[in-house]
């Protein structure tokens, strides 16, 4: 080109994953796609932004998960769309002393109650999911029913009463029947 002749810039190239931001150029002034040839060689730049794609849906593999103290499991997350720019997501417990959670879905029942753990997208997008954790007292077996009175004598028309005594105290069902 000759100094003073008007240049067209070409057209944005297009690169996958980016954004064309435009030319620049510290030799020439450039307007409307064009700029005027100076009497000397002119460097142009092309300007890229990263395309972002936000998350769309954050989906836990289950709804709700049902424990015993001392239990471990996981949630496995599905995060769309596939081409998201940041799948990576943050879990969160609602309650830790009921059940913990770590940065990869791996979740620890610490104590009887029922909460939330909910998962976030930490693309800024604010989709989330939730999952309801219930966790239950461990089963604890009786060890022994033991009777206040080892024998009774009644008369025809009296009666009496027997109470039984569970031990441990903290059975999980400490009812008896009598017969």
């Amino acid at each position: 080109y000759e100094a003073g002749e008007s240049v067209g810039v070409k057209a944005a190239p297009a690169v996958e994953g980016y954004t064309f931001s435009g030319w620049t150029t510290s030799d020439a002034a450039v307007a409307d796609g064009k700029f005027t040839m100076p009497e000397k060689d002119v460097v142009l730049k092309g300007s890229f932004e990263k395309t972002v794609i936000k998350v769309e849906k954050v989906q836990a593999d289950k709804d709700d998960i049902t424990l015993t103290v001392g239990d471990a499991d996981k949630i496995t997350v599905t995060v769309t769309p596939d081409k998201a720019t940041d799948k990576e997501v943050t879990f969160e417990s609602a309650n830790e002393n009921i059940v913990k959670v770590d940065e990869n879905g791996n979740i620890v029942a610490v104590g009887p109650g029922v909460t939330t753990i909910t998962i976030t997208a930490k693309d800024g997008s604010g989709k989330s999911d939730t999952v309801k954790v219930t966790v239950n007292r461990p089963q604890v077996n009786v060890d022994e029913v033991k009777a206040d009175k080892e024998e009774i004598t009644l008369e025809i028309g009296q009666t009496d009463k027997i109470t039984a005594t569970v031990t441990p105290d903290d059975a999980t069902n400490k009812d008896v029947m009598y017969e």
